[in-house]
Order: structure tokens, then sequence, then C-alpha cells
């Protein structure tokens, strides 16, 4: 049986296999549509993957790059292209190792104690068995074979359950795939503006295809959102455009969002699955894996506060703003 680690290990080194496959050099040609190497492909663009830090990068800010390609967010050469569906099945085997370590606090509390727990029983039923043994002599063969055949699975449950809580016991930092600007510093003395948000040439957010000024979209494997660790997260996406709040200009992307309550997205939600499916290829997630997504935008006529201090301005909505139902 391979280990968690082990299995962690051999799907990370698939998927630098994919990508690095795709740098060798070819003859100057595109593979047609019926050949192998065209289906091993996904028929668009996806983005590169920061294997160290999990930084998403557009595909039209690493085309013409030099190998090996640098993340713009931890500096080392860890980029892997998501295009080949090897790539996908290694990061779906990749997720699903760390998924301890994205539990939400209260599902990784819950199940520490869980675990604890039936630690604690097993020693207890050890501790009636050398009781039994020594000092109420009780050698009956029947009577130890009936406890041990007890104890071994609970022994095994306990072991398995540990195991996987220690090794997803320090939560991960940062989201899985994730493309924001990161906030950073303390804000409490910092400007605080409020206003409407005025952008020149407005987002679509690329779930629903609802016109805004920033967009956070988010994918996680519960609906314990509001108040999700950063870390918790399988996917984060914040974008925004550039806009006027006050008398304070922010450029294309440089707002950290902070949108609360999250807007959960249904898939009756979507006015094109095909749309949505794609979204989620192109970050390296498949529609059939077993997730909850999340759109809040922030639209023109919201009501907002900008927070300006140390590191990214950080975009603030006064309001929710409920996702449109077909009547």
């Amino acid at each position: 049986m391979v280990s968690g680690a082990a299995a962690f290990n051999d799907a990370l080194r698939s998927l630098r296999q994919a990508s690095r496959h795709l740098e060798r050099p070819r003859m100057p040609h595109s593979p047609h549509r019926g050949s192998p190497e065209a289906a091993d492909l996904a028929p668009f663009p996806c983005f590169w993957l920061c294997l160290e830090c999990g930084r998403l990068h557009p595909p039209e800010q690493v085309a013409g790059a030099s190998s090996p390609r640098v993340c713009v967010a931890c500096r080392r050469p860890a980029l892997a292209d998501l295009r080949p569906n090897g790539a996908i099945v290694a990061l779906a085997r990749i997720d699903e190792e760390d998924a301890p370590a994205r539990a939400s606090r209260g599902h990784r509390l819950l199940s520490r104690a869980l675990g604890y727990g039936i630690v604690a029983g097993a020693l207890g039923m050890i501790a009636v068995l050398v009781w039994a043994i020594v000092v109420a002599h009780t050698l009956d063969p029947i009577y130890i074979s009936l406890w041990l055949v007890c104890l071994m699975p609970l022994l095994l449950t306990a072991g398995t359950i540990l195991s996987r809580r220690l090794a997803g016991s320090q939560a991960k930092p940062l989201p899985a795939r994730w493309l924001m600007s990161l906030a950073s510093g303390s804000r409490r003395r910092g400007a605080r503006i409020q206003g409407r948000p005025a952008a020149a040439e407005l987002l679509r957010a690329p779930l629903s295809g609802r016109p805004c000024v920033a967009y956070e979209v988010g994918a996680r494997r519960d609906r314990d959102a509001d108040d999700a660790e950063l870390g918790s997260w399988l996917l984060l996406e914040q974008r925004s455009a550039a806009f006027v709040i006050g008398e304070v200009s922010v450029a294309a992307d440089r707002a950290a969002l902070s949108l609360r309550p999250r807007a959960h997205f249904a898939g009756d939600d979507a006015p094109d699955p095909a749309a949505r499916d794609r979204f989620l290829r192109e970050r390296g997630i498949l529609s059939t894996e077993p997730i909850e997504l999340f759109e809040t935008i922030v639209a023109a006529d919201d009501e907002c506060v900008l927070r300006i201090g140390e590191g990214a301005p950080v975009l603030e909505r006064a309001r929710l703003r409920a996702l449109p139902r077909a009547g």
C-alpha cells in the first residue's frame, strides 16, 4: 500500500513530467485535432500553476517567457502548464492527499477530537486486557482472542485517523490555487474612503456573466466560506478593473477584496454550463469534482469602502448583491 506522502510525491512528479513534456522542442506545426497529442491537451489555453506556492499565472503572462519560468509571487522556477489532461489527474490526486490540511478549522478540530477519542478507547482496552492477564490472571485463550479481535480494528482505525490528522495538522497558509492581491499589514490607522467605485471598463464575472467592477470566485469542499481560513480554499481568485473611488485611483487587479457574505453559486445559476466547466478546467479543476462554488461581485452601483494602509488597498462591499434568478 502506498503511503499518503508517497502518493502525494508521485502525483507531484507526474504533474512536473506532464509540464516538461510540453516544453520539449517540437516541429513547427500544430497537431491536428484527431492526433493523440491533441487529444491529451485541453482545446484552449490554460493557466500555469506554481507548484511551490499555488499562484496561478494567466497563459498570456507566461507566453514568450524563457525556460525555466519563474513564479511572480515566490520567485521560484516551479511553473506547470495545466493544459495536459494528465496534469489534471495528478492535481486531483494531490488535492485528495492535501484535503486534511485544507479542511476548515471546525472540521479539523472535530476530526482531531474523534481521532484522539478512538486512540483513548484503544488504550483503555489495552489496559483492561493487561489487567485481566497480570492482575486477575485471566489467561483463557478464548477470552484473550476475543479482546484482540475487538482491539485490532480499533487500533488500525486509530492509526489511520491519526496519521491523516497529523499530516494535515498544519493549516496551509494559501489556497491550493490562487490569483489575487494579498493584503498585508495593519489598516486600523489607514485611510478609509467610502463611495461607489467608478470604472471605465467593467469586468464580467466568469460564472454568472454579470458585469462588475470586481469579482471573487472560490471553490472549496464545504460551504463554510465566510469565516474560512485562506489556506482552506481549493481555489480563490479575485480580479478587479481599474477604478476610482473618491479621489483615489486603484490600478487593475491591485485591490485585495474582502467581500462578506460570500454568495454560494449553485449549478442552476450558471447561464452557460460549458463556460463554467471551461473556467474550472483552465484552473486545473474538473467540473465533476465534488466542490462548492462561490461567486461574489462588486457592481458599479454598490456602495463600497476602500481601506488604505500598508500593502494592497482593501475593497469592501457595504451591501449584498444577490444572484439574479430566472423567473
